[in-house]
C-alpha cells in the first residue's frame, strides 16, 4: 500500500460522498458536521491496517477543505 494508486477506493468513496452533497445548500455548521463526522472517518479503516504515503493524507486533506470551503474541482475559492 506504499503506492498512491492502491488508495484509489478510499478518493472513489471521498467523490461519491461528495458529490452527494450540495455545497451551496449547507450551512458552514452542517458542512463542519459533515467533515468531522463523516469525511474525517471514512478513511480510518485504511490508516488502521496501512501506513498512507504522505501525498495520501495531503490529497485527503484537500478534499476535505476543497468541500468545507465551497470550491469545486474546476475553480478554488479564497478562505
Amino acid at each position: 500500500m506504499d503506492r498512491i494508486n492502491n488508495w484509489k477506493p478510499v478518493f472513489d468513496v471521498f467523490e461519491v460522498r461528495l458529490s452527494s452533497w450540495k455545497v451551496n445548500t449547507l450551512s458552514m455548521g452542517g458542512r463542519v458536521v459533515i467533515n468531522r463526522s463523516i469525511l474525517e472517518s471514512l478513511p480510518n479503516y485504511y490508516f488502521s491496517l496501512y501506513r498512507a504515503p504522505s501525498k495520501v493524507i495531503m490529497e485527503l486533506e484537500k478534499l476535505i477543505r476543497r468541500f468545507f470551503w465551497g470550491g469545486s474541482n474546476g475553480a478554488s475559492k479564497m478562505h
